[in-house]
């Protein structure tokens, strides 16, 4: 108990410290409803069959993808699916991506997540 105690003070210390830093200029940054504005968009259907020794899967995918530009770094990206295999189940996709693009340097933050219907 003793250690977990330190760990939340040493964490809430680091994460005062990490706030009083000015990182971003928030002047540059859209807000809410510009950020989910949709710059571009674009749609996709696609079906299959996959082969294995075993057993056979087929699969039909529609897929939705939105792009938003942050600010001239920034590029956020929604990516919602629907997915069918075998005729009876059913999965939804769900991905959410942060880009930050800096002259030769790119880094991606992503988080997906599906769920069975």
């Amino acid at each position: 108990m003793k250690k977990f105690i330190i760990f939340l003070l040493i964490l809430s210390s680091l994460s005062i410290f990490s706030q009083s830093i000015p990182v971003f200029d928030n002047s540059k940054f859209k807000n809410l409803s510009q950020i989910l504005k949709i710059d571009s968009s674009s749609y996709s259907l696609s079906s299959g069959i996959l082969f294995n020794n075993n057993y056979k899967i087929s699969y039909s995918i529609l897929n939705a993808n939105y792009f938003s530009k942050i600010n001239d770094n920034f590029i956020l990206n929604y990516n919602f699916g629907y997915m069918n295999y075998n005729f009876n189940s059913n999965l939804i996709l769900t991905n959410l991506r942060l880009t930050y693009n800096k002259e030769n340097f790119s880094f991606s933050l992503e988080i997906g997540k599906s769920f069975q219907k």
